[in-house]
C-alpha cells in the first residue's frame, strides 16, 4: 500500500509522555499536575493523516464504477491480484479499499497454514476448538432458487441450546468454535473487484486529492 500511503499528507500529532519527579526529559513543554510536579511532555512527530483516508466508491460512485465478484484462492495474496488484473502489484491498496479492509493482516483470509497457528493460539488446540461449541441457531427459510435464476438466501437466527434441542434436524444447525472460525475465514474469500478500466482515473483522484 506504500503508491497510496505516499500522497496523504503528514499533520503534527502530540505524544504525551508521563513524567514522574525525576524527569529525564530535556526538551518538550512540561504540564504540572495539582501538586507542583511535572505529570506530562509534550513530544510532536510528523505521522500520516490518516482522517484523509481515500473514501474510494464514494469518489467512483460519480462514475457508475463496475465491481464484480472473485474469490481469492489458498495463499492468494492481494499484491499478486493487483499484479494480475491491474498490472502492479503495489495496487493492492486498491483492492482492500475496496472491499473496507484496514488490516490485512486480520481481515484478509488466512491460509491452512495461518489459520492453524491463529486457532491454537486462540483455542489452546485444535481438538479443543472442534469440542466447543460456538452457536445454535434456527433455520427459518432454506435457500431457495427461483425459475429465473435468483437465488433467496437462508433465513436463520440464533438461539439457545434449550430451544435448539427443541427444533426438528431438518430446521436446525450448529456450530462448533472451530467450524465457526473456517466459515469466517471462507467468507473473507468473495472480495469486490474495481474494474481495471477505472483504475488510471482512481490514481488520478488520488493525486489530486493529497496535493
Amino acid at each position: 500500500m506504500s503508491f497510496y500511503f505516499k500522497y496523504i499528507p503528514k499533520v503534527d500529532y502530540n505524544f504525551k509522555v508521563y513524567k514522574g519527579e525525576n524527569p529525564s526529559f530535556a526538551t518538550g513543554q512540561e504540564h504540572a499536575n495539582e501538586h507542583g510536579v511535572s505529570g506530562s511532555i509534550d513530544r510532536y512527530t510528523g505521522v500520516q493523516d490518516i482522517t484523509r483516508r481515500f473514501a474510494l466508491k464514494q469518489v467512483v460512485a460519480e462514475r457508475q464504477a463496475l465491481f464484480y465478484s472473485y474469490l481469492v484462492e489458498e495463499n492468494e495474496t492481494a499484491q499478486e491480484i493487483a499484479a494480475r488484473y491491474y498490472d502492479d502489484a503495489k495496487l493492492d491498496w486498491i483492492i482492500y479499499m475496496t472491499n473496507n479492509i484496514h488490516d490485512p493482516y486480520y481481515e484478509w483470509p488466512m491460509d491452512s497454514y495461518t489459520f492453524e497457528l491463529y486457532i491454537r493460539k486462540k483455542y489452546g488446540s485444535l481438538a479443543q476448538a472442534q469440542s466447543t461449541m460456538h452457536s445454535w441457531w434456527h433455520i427459518l427459510t432454506p435457500q431457495q432458487t427461483l425459475d429465473t435464476g435468483a437465488v433467496i438466501s437462508e433465513r436463520r437466527i440464533q438461539v439457545d441450546q434449550h430451544t435448539y434441542n427443541s427444533l426438528a434436524a431438518n430446521v436446525r444447525d450448529s456450530y462448533t468454535n472451530y467450524d465457526w472460525e473456517v466459515s469466517e475465514n471462507n467468507n473473507k474469500r468473495t472480495i469486490e473487484m474495481l474494474d481495471a478500466d477505472f483504475v488510471p482515473d482512481i490514481l488520478r483522484r488520488v493525486k489530486k486529492l493529497y496535493r
